[in-house]
């Protein structure tokens, strides 16, 4: 990662720098380059997880925002996502996105209603999106259906536990663009 920003900044320092100052002053232009450079290389950890988490939900930049939440998609974490909710409510489009999309990498039951919520954005692509992230986590096969997803939620709750991280293609098969098993000639 110290080699990718260097790239970019032509920046003498070290990583510990970068981050440091990249999670005090998370509207910089080290925090969105810390971002991109976690999604861009997937590097994945709990120490990750948290930076981007406090990178997305406290910097003022969508451009960091965005960024930092769809590299939580593959940072496999059992961190809370509430800090994150209000991007449901986000006048930016693309940070709706990322948030159904980086909700992916959340193995916390409170990621589920988050996703929930963001079925009934105005845009289809969230929409898919949300409803993709929510098959992903669940292996519930509900679709896009507000209804359909709150009706479970609402059974399941209290004893739900979600599959491991490396099982979440149902059935070995590739999910769809509206979240539903697709099936193609090379698998």
């Amino acid at each position: 990662v110290l080699s990718y920003y260097r790239a970019r900044s032509q920046e003498p320092g070290t990583w510990a720098d970068y981050l440091k100052e990249a999670t005090h002053n998370v509207s910089s232009q080290s925090a969105l380059d810390i971002a991109d450079a976690l999604l861009d290389l997937g590097i994945t950890s709990e120490e990750s997880a948290q930076v981007l988490i406090r990178l997305a939900s406290m910097s003022r930049d969508w451009r960091t925002q965005t960024s930092a939440l769809r590299a939580l998609e593959f940072q496999e974490t059992t961190e809370s996502p509430k800090k994150l909710s209000r991007h449901a409510r986000s006048k930016v489009w693309q940070i709706r996105l990322a948030l159904a999309e980086g909700m992916r990498g959340f193995h916390n039951k409170e990621a589920i209603p988050i996703l929930i919520g963001l079925l009934e954005d105005d845009r289809k692509l969230i929409r898919t999106s949300a409803a993709i992230s929510l098959r992903k986590l669940t292996g519930a096969p509900y679709g896009p259906s507000k209804k359909n997803w709150r009706e479970w939620w609402n059974g399941v709750q209290d004893d739900f536990t979600f599959p491991a991280f490396g099982s979440r293609r149902a059935g070995g098969m590739k999910l769809g663009k509206e979240g539903f098993k697709t099936a193609s000639y090379y698998g």
